[in-house]
């Protein structure tokens, strides 16, 4: 097997395969020994193991990663006309990382490294027969390599790879009648189905005829998936631009609202500060209004009081002087009257006199009427 395995990996040199640098057919005690590529990380054996461990599905994110890398291995094996045989989760090492590492982040790379192509081109198929029974492969192996008659291409290294996938997206081996991923609840693309049915087929020609193949399938899935995950997204972020700007409009509507209402309360304030204003001044009007009747009721009344108290006064000062007046108009009239009364007196004694003297002297006396004489002396002493 050492010198098999030297014979088919010396001639094959690819990042996906683990590298023989030096076989060594003469050491000490008759042992041969082979220099490999030294390989960090772990196996999909781990993986699985990890998973089931943990209670929890691998990613099918790691798992499409590992099938595609896996059939990038395969696609330089069959090139070089070598069919591995033996493709295993023991046989597929990962050194991008441990299986934790790998689990916890699935975006990780998981670095595909085949290994173990000891079985490659072995004619006598009885020692992979014992190999896979000893170490519990045989839902690895493609039923024709069972077959002595059946020939050995290309499509069994697939069967071994699509088992191994489908086992690392359900948690479950591909015996008998299995269910699909998506049929088990799996968020795989539908492409996957299709291709792993196909991939497990029992019997080799309805299978993919080459990795090559394959893999173009894989991508085509998987760029029908992106494409599918592309316009979700782009439909998701259109509908989230939507959102965003529907929600924007809305709130450029509240704070145009909002606006508004600060303008129209502005507004109402004013306006109710222009009323107070007006109010006030019309009140301040009002109140100087009355202030000024006020004080010209005031003013009147302090007018009529004066006026009143003046004319009281005057008439006060004129019934004084009236009185006063009187009294001394009364005095004055005492006083001509008691002269008057004397010169009347002494006047009329005169005319009466003369009268007398005048009559005696023209001899009326005799002649006349002693009786109106009498009258005339009588008329003039009351006179006098």
């Amino acid at each position: 097997r050492f010198e098999r395995e030297v014979d088919v990996m010396l001639d094959i040199a690819h990042r996906r395969i683990v590298r023989v640098h030096y076989y060594h057919p003469d050491l000490e005690g008759g042992l041969v020994g082979i220099s490999m590529e030294r390989v960090t990380g772990c196996s999909v054996k781990d993986i699985l193991a990890a998973a089931k461990a943990n209670g929890n599905p691998v990613p099918p994110t790691l798992s499409l990663t590992i099938l595609e890398q896996t059939l990038e291995a395969l696609e330089q094996a069959h090139e070089s006309g070598v069919i591995h045989r033996d493709v295993t989760p023991g046989n597929i090492l990962l050194a991008g990382g441990t299986a934790t590492e790998l689990l916890a982040e699935s975006g990780r790379d998981p670095q595909v490294k085949l290994v173990d192509f000891g079985i490659a081109g072995l004619a006598d198929r009885s020692e992979l027969s014992e190999k896979s029974h000893a170490l519990g492969t045989e839902a690895y192996v493609a039923p024709e390599v069972y077959d002595p008659e059946a020939p050995i291409g290309p499509q069994a290294d697939l069967y071994g790879a699509g088992a191994v996938t489908y086992e690392l997206l359900t948690g479950q081996r591909a015996l008998g009648r299995f269910k699909l991923p998506t049929e088990l609840g799996i968020d795989v693309p539908h492409g996957i189905d299709d291709l792993l049915d196909r991939m497990l087929d029992g019997v080799a020609s309805r299978r993919p005829e080459s990795a090559a193949e394959a893999l173009a399938d894989l991508h085509t899935a998987l760029d029908a998936d992106r494409m599918a995950a592309e316009n979700a997204a782009e439909i998701k972020r259109r509908a989230e631009e939507e959102r965003r700007a529907e929600e924007e409009r809305k709130r450029a509507e509240e704070r145009q609202r909002a606006e508004e209402q600060r303008r129209a309360a502005k507004a109402e304030k004013e306006k109710a500060e222009a009323e107070r204003e007006k109010a006030e001044t019309v009140r301040a009007e009002q109140e100087k209004k009355k202030a000024q009747e006020s004080r010209q009721k005031q003013e009147q009344q302090a007018e009529e009081k004066a006026r009143r108290e003046g004319h009281a006064k005057r008439l006060t000062e004129e019934s004084r002087e009236a009185r006063l007046a009187e009294e001394k108009a009364k005095k004055e009239r005492r006083e001509v009257e008691k002269s008057g009364t004397k010169a009347g007196v002494s006047i009329g004694a005169t005319v009466a006199v003369g009268i007398v003297l005048v009559l005696v002297v023209t001899g009326i006396w005799l002649k006349a009427d002693r009786g109106w004489i009498l009258t005339c002396l009588l008329y003039t002493s009351d006179a006098a």
